[in-house]
């Protein structure tokens, strides 16, 4: 069995492009089996309620949402990570089962759930004129009946299809309009690019950290996830600044004379 695990851990380590260092122990092949299961539910909880293999990704108007995305890949990292280390540490007996989430992380977290609820809201400010309320009467600007449902039906203008085969993965980096969904938004793509760079850098830390684990750390266990520090938030920060900058503006009222989504 030492042998066979032996081989798994050195075709894992190979998979990610790291090498095992003598005198030290590694648990990528945990860390692989445990990111693999999270990702398997996601694409079976997609399979289930979509049909297709990414529907945990598709939303409500039938779009690949960038947002879930996001929450699922930091989903399978981070919390992949914290439940590998947990259960090493658990099956160690040490002193501390779970490891400590660095401020960075949580952060990251925060900020992929956090940023589906600020972009409904920004969304639902759009089309008030031509949203109705249950008795048939006009809504406007004073009509607070409906606060609170920012994540009900979407509101008129955006681009809704009718059945989520017709979700593409380029949605991700399409505008949310009918009027510029055919157009790629900039924005969407540099928090894309940003958010895999981000993602995979820290998948990259988390190997690094568990392909070699000291003598000391294989006696007491593993008391923290690995901290990228302050400028990985940063980027983070502003990332999804911009994102959310742009769509609040591009959601603002159209110039007069123009009919407002």
């Amino acid at each position: 069995m030492k042998a066979d695990a032996g081989f798994l851990n050195n075709s894992v380590a190979m998979l990610f492009g790291a090498k095992l260092v003598a005198g030290t122990r590694s648990i990528l092949l945990q860390l692989f089996l445990t990111t693999i299961g999270i990702a398997g539910l996601a694409i079976a909880l997609g399979l289930g309620t979509k049909g297709r293999v990414d529907g945990i990704w598709v939303d409500e108007r039938n779009r690949v949402s960038l947002a879930r995305a996001q929450v699922t890949l930091w989903t399978i990292v981070a919390l992949g990570g914290f439940a590998t280390i947990a259960l090493y540490n658990v099956g160690l007996g040490a002193p501390v089962a779970f490891p400590q989430i660095p401020t960075s992380i949580a952060a990251a977290l925060g900020i992929a759930f956090a940023a589906p609820m600020i972009s409904a809201l920004i969304l639902k400010t759009k089309g008030l004129e031509d949203v109705t309320t249950v008795g048939g009467s006009a809504r406007d600007a004073r009509d607070f009946a409906g606060r609170g449902d920012f994540l009900t039906a979407p509101p008129s203008g955006l681009e809704t299809r009718a059945d989520p085969t017709l979700a593409s993965i380029a949605d991700v980096f399409m505008g949310e309009k009918v009027t510029d969904a055919g157009n790629v938004d900039i924005s969407r793509l540099q928090n894309v690019v940003l958010t895999v760079t981000l993602v995979l850098g820290y998948f990259a830390m988390l190997t690094g950290q568990l392909r070699a684990i000291s003598p000391d750390s294989i006696l007491s266990g593993l008391d923290h996830l690995p901290d990228p520090g302050a400028a990985f938030t940063a980027v983070l920060l502003v990332s999804h600044a911009t994102y959310l900058g742009t769509k609040a503006y591009t959601t603002a009222a159209p110039a007069t004379g123009d009919k407002p989504y």
